[in-house]
C-alpha cells in the first residue's frame, strides 16, 4: 500500500512530501544532540529526492562522520562520496565551498585507514584539502582551524613530518596572530592542536626531546569539550592521540613506567569519552609500542584483544594484528609447519601494507618482520627487511626507529656468520665486523637523537659482541654505563637482559682463586 501510494504521487507533490518529511523529522530530532546523527542517512535520502543537494549533502556529511566515529570506514566512505557527487551538479557558490571543505575534511581518515595510503580517494581529498584551506573565500571560515588539523595528522601519517610541522607552526601563528577580541578558549585550542602537530613531527623525525616539549604542552591545553568537534574527522579524539605518542617518545628517551602510565591514562580517556574509534586508535597505538618498542608482546597481545572487539577495524589496524600474531608463534628453525605458516602469515601482512601504500608505522612493521625471520633463523630474508626499512627511512625522513634498524642489522649478520660458521667450520670475521660497525652506528644515532631505550639496546648487543671476542671489560663498561643511567622499568625485558648480561660479564671478570 505504501509503495503505491508513493507511485501514484506526480514528481510536483514527491518532493514536496520528501521536504516535508525531512523537516519533521530534523524538528523531532533536534532535541537529541550528538545522537542526532544517527537518522543523519534518513534525511539525507529524503532532502536529496526533495531536489535539494546541498542539504542531502550535509546530511550524508553527518552520516560518514558518525559511521567513522563507529569505526564503519567502508559506509563513512561510500557516504562522504555520494556527498561530494551531489556537489557536482551545484552552482558555485560559498556555501558549497564550505560544505566541500568539511567533507574532504571527513574523507581523509577512513580512507586511509581502510584503503590505504594510496587509495585514490584519501590522494585527492589530502591534495583538494590542500588548496581549499588556501582558498581566499575561506581564510575566516571557522572550520579553516579544523582543516589544518586534519591536514597535519595526515601528513604525518602518510609519512611526511616535514609537511606535518609546517602546518603546525601555521597553527601556532594564527593562534599568535589573534586579535585581541577573539575568545582566549579558541586561542587555547588552536594552540593545542599545534603543539599536538609539531610534536607528531619531531617524534616521526627522530627527535624526542621538542616532541616530549610539545606533547606535554599539548596535553596540558587539552580540553575535551573543546575538542568534540574533530569527533569522526581525525583519527582519534586530539588528546588520546597526544598521550599515546607521548608515550612512545617516553619510551624511547628510557622511561617506560611514564610511558605505561602515559598509554593506560589514553585508554581511559577514550573510554570516557565514549568514541569507538579514539578507543581503538588508543589500543592500536599501545600494540604499536609495547612490542616495536618495548619488545612487550604478551602486552601488546592484551591490546591486541581489546582492539579485535570494535570488530572490522581497518586495513591499517589489521596488519598489526596479524603481524603480532605470527610474533606470537616465535618460530624456530625447528617449529615446523607451525613457524612456517607463521612466516607465510607475516609475509602476507607486509604485502597488504606495501599494496596499501607506507604510513608511518612502516618500519615499525618491517623491523617486526626482520625479528620473525631471525628467530627461524633466516638471516638472509630477514637482511632483506632491513634494506627496505632503511631504503624507506632515508626516502621518507621518518626516523624514530633508524637506531633499531641498525642494530637488527648487526644482530642479522652475526646470526649469518655463525650459520656459515655451522656449515665451513670457520667464522667469517668480515661480517663480525661488519656487524661491529652496525652496533657503533645504532648507539651513536641513539645518543645523537637523545633516545636512551635504543641507546640500551645497542650497547647490549655490541657487549655481547665484544664478550665472544674476549674483551669483557669492555663490555662491561659500556653496559654499566648506559644501565646505570635508569630508574625505573626494570620489569621490562630489555633491562632484565641488560642486567642478567652485566651479572655474566661480572662473573668472567672475577679473578680466578
Amino acid at each position: 500500500l505504501q509503495h503505491s501510494a508513493y507511485r501514484s504521487l506526480d514528481k510536483v507533490q514527491r518532493p514536496r512530501l520528501h521536504e516535508a518529511t525531512a523537516r519533521a523529522l530534523e524538528a523531532i530530532y533536534a532535541a537529541e544532540g550528538e545522537h542526532f546523527l544517527a537518522p543523519a542517512p534518513q534525511l539525507a535520502r529524503h532532502f536529496e529526492a526533495a531536489g535539494m543537494p546541498l542539504d542531502a549533502a550535509r546530511y550524508h556529511l553527518e552520516a560518514g562522520r558518525w559511521a567513522a566515529r563507529l569505526v564503519a570506514y567502508d559506509e563513512a566512505i561510500a557516504h562522504l562520496e555520494h556527498g561530494l557527487a551531489l556537489l557536482d551538479g551545484v552552482p558555485a557558490s560559498r556555501e558549497r565551498l564550505r560544505l566541500e571543505l568539511r567533507l574532504y575534511m571527513a574523507m581523509g581518515t577512513p580512507a586511509m585507514l581502510q584503503r590505504g595510503w594510496q587509495a585514490p580517494a584519501y590522494k585527492r581529498a589530502l591534495e583538494r584539502l590542500s588548496e581549499l584551506t588556501q582558498h581566499p573565500d575561506l581564510r575566516d571560515d571557522s572550520q579553516r582551524l579544523t582543516a589544518l588539523s586534519v591536514l597535519a595528522l595526515s601528513a604525518g601519517w602518510s609519512a611526511d613530518p616535514e609537511r606535518s610541522g609546517r602546518v603546525g607552526e601555521q597553527l601556532l601563528d594564527l593562534a599568535l596572530s589573534r586579535d585581541s577580541g577573539q575568545a582566549q578558549e579558541d586561542d587555547r585550542q588552536t594552540l593545542m592542536l599545534g603543539h599536538w602537530a609539531l610534536g607528531l613531527s619531531h617524534w616521526l623525525l627522530g627527535q624526542p626531546i621538542p616532541a616530549r616539549d610539545h606533547l606535554d604542552r599539548a596535553v596540558g591545553l587539552y580540553d575535551p569539550e573543546a575538542n568534540r568537534a574533530l569527533g569522526g574527522l581525525v583519527v582519534a579524539d586530539p588528546g588520546v592521540m597526544a598521550r599515546t605518542m607521548l608515550g612512545a617518545v617516553q619510551w624511547q628517551m628510557g622511561y617506560p613506567d611514564q610511558a605505561r602510565a602515559s598509554l593506560r591514562q589514553a585508554v581511559v580517556q577514550a573510554q570516557a569519552l565514549e568514541q569507538p574509534s579514539s578507543l581503538a586508535f588508543a589500543h592500536f597505538m599501545a600494540v604499536m609500542i609495547t612490542s616495536a618498542v618495548g619488545h612487550e608482546v604478551t602486552t601488546a597481545l592484551s591490546h591486541c584483544q581489546d582492539l579485535q572487539q570494535h570488530g572490522e577495524t581497518s586495513l591499517v589496524y589489521n596488519v598489526w594484528l596479524a603481524l603480532l600474531a605470527a610474533l606470537a608463534q616465535a618460530p624456530t628453525k625447528d617449529s615446523g609447519p607451525g613457524g612456517a605458516q607463521a612466516m607465510t602469515q607475516a609475509v602476507e601482512a607486509l604485502s597488504t601494507w606495501q599494496a596499501a601504500g607506507s604510513g608511518a608505522g612502516y618500519a615499525g612493521l618491517l623491523l617486526l618482520e626482520a625479528e620473525l625471520f631471525a628467530r627461524a633463523g633466516q638471516a638472509e630474508k630477514g637482511l632483506e627487511a632491513i634494506d627496505q626499512a632503511q631504503e624507506w627511512i632515508e626516502r621518507t625522513g621518518v626516523r624514530p626507529t633508524e637506531p633499531e634498524a641498525w642494530r637488527m642489522r648487526g644482530e642479522l649478520l652475526l646470526l649469518a656468520a655463525r650459520d656459515a660458521q655451522d656449515l665451513t667450520g670457520e667464522l667469517h670475521l668480515a661480517s663480525t665486523d661488519e656487524a661491529e660497525a652496525c652496533f657503533h652506528q645504532a648507539l651513536a644515532l641513539a645518543r645523537e637523537q637523545g633516545a636512551r631505550w635504543w641507546e640500551l639496546a645497542s650497547a647490549a648487543s655490541l657487549a655481547r659482541l665484544w664478550q665472544s671476542r674476549g674483551r669483557p671489560d669492555e663490555a662491561r663498561e659500556l653496559l654499566a654505563g648506559i644501565y646505570s643511567w635508569f630508574t625505573e622499568g626494570f620489569d621490562t625485558l630489555d633491562l632484565v637482559e641488560a642486567k642478567a648480561l652485566l651479572a655474566e660479564l661480572g662473573e668472567c671478570c672475577r679473578p680466578t682463586s
